[in-house]
């Protein structure tokens, strides 16, 4: 706990990722990576080999949903690209500090779902379940990038939007569709690269229980696929939970 109130208290912060929980969700999402490290262990093997492979070099490299870096291979994206765009919502306190020592690192905290910042500014605006804007890339990226990755983001964007939005009395049924939407919207508006990489769990289990995350048609034909033992048994529940990942080209 101590550990989680120092971040808290400490993680440079937009005030609309703190208000929508998004700096919450950063700091559960570095405990639990700390607590499960060995069974995170092969899931993140996977997804380093696979950026490192595509990472093959030139001006600007863009990570979409980079977190705190447990799956991205820095070193070899700085030895390799100029720019370094490092994306999400909340970068913790380690990123930072990477950043002010490397100049090629650069950190853009973007609103990639496109609905939480107006979420934020408006309690009644926009309407519940609004299309989500696009990012404007040009600051970051004003020409193409070499790479753009997505990074386990595709299934999360939606998520607090519709924790948000169930609070506000929206109909369960028409948020899970507002989802669908938002994660499209993510698809199509990414930014403009010689090469794009998508890396996202598309179905969680638990059990026999098997929720779809990302419905299949939004989805590309996988060139590898694994599976991601997020929680042991005990973490979360009497059960393990395994989120199934796909990587490929988009």
């Amino acid at each position: 706990m101590l550990w989680e109130a120092l971040h808290w208290l400490t993680t440079p912060c937009p005030p609309w990722a703190r208000a929508t929980g998004m700096l919450h969700a950063s700091i559960a999402l570095g405990a639990r990576a700390r607590r499960c490290a060995g069974a995170w262990a092969p899931h993140l093997d996977q997804v380093r080999t696979h950026i490192s492979a595509a990472a093959t070099g030139g001006d600007t490299v863009v990570v979409l949903g980079s977190g705190w870096l447990h799956d991205v291979p820095i070193e070899h994206l700085v030895a390799r690209y100029r720019r370094v765009v490092l994306v999400d919502a909340v970068h913790p306190r380690p990123v930072h500090a990477l950043a002010r020592r490397d100049p090629r690192i650069i950190l853009a905290e973007i609103d990639l779902s496109g609905v939480l910042i107006g979420l934020w500014q408006h309690r009644e605006w926009p309407p519940l379940l609004a299309e989500p804007l696009a990012v404007d890339w040009r600051p970051w990226c004003p020409v193409p990038a070499d790479l753009v990755i997505s990074d386990l983001i595709l299934s999360q964007i939606g998520m607090a939007a519709c924790r948000i939005a169930d609070r506000r009395g929206a109909d369960p049924t028409a948020s899970a569709a507002w989802a669908e939407r938002i994660q499209a919207h993510h698809l199509a508006t990414l930014p403009t690269a010689r090469r794009t990489l998508l890396i996202t769990d598309t179905t969680v289990s638990e059990g026999d229980d098997l929720t779809e995350l990302v419905p299949p048609s939004l989805l590309p034909t996988p060139r590898a696929t694994w599976t991601w033992r997020v929680a042991p048994a005990g973490e979360l529940g009497p059960l393990a939970i395994d989120h199934h990942v796909i990587v490929a080209d988009l």
